[in-house]
């Protein structure tokens, strides 16, 4: 994922592992239209340059496998107190949680 070089800190990935998450996720059509968002939540299991950002999803995917492109710009610490995924209802407060907010834009080609 050579394209994704300058957006991985390999100190800050090194700091996320077992850290839990809040994952954001807003898909856009290819105008910038809001298609759908979700939110997930997990651990992080492994981060590397080459293979992007692992994470044990918890909750309602528990046992399931996630992974994040290898940019870790988006990852801030969470401000204290109960968090809720909108589309679960799910509420966790763990003591470690971080949170990252990914776009994804549909209907266009990958980038390289």
């Amino acid at each position: 994922m050579q394209h994704f070089a300058n957006l991985f800190d390999a100190a800050l990935a090194d700091s996320l592992l077992g850290k839990h998450v809040l994952i954001g996720i807003t898909h856009f059509d290819a105008g910038g239209k809001i298609v759908r968002q979700k939110q997930v939540h997990g651990v992080v299991v492994a981060a590397t340059a080459e293979d992007g950002i692992l994470f044990q999803l918890r909750g309602s995917r528990t046992g399931t496998e996630f992974r994040l492109p290898p940019d870790t710009r988006g990852f801030v610490r969470a401000k204290p107190g109960e968090y809720r995924l909108k589309g679960t209802g799910e509420r966790n407060q763990p003591a470690a949680l971080l949170a990252v907010s990914v776009a994804e834009i549909t209907g266009l080609p990958p980038a390289c």
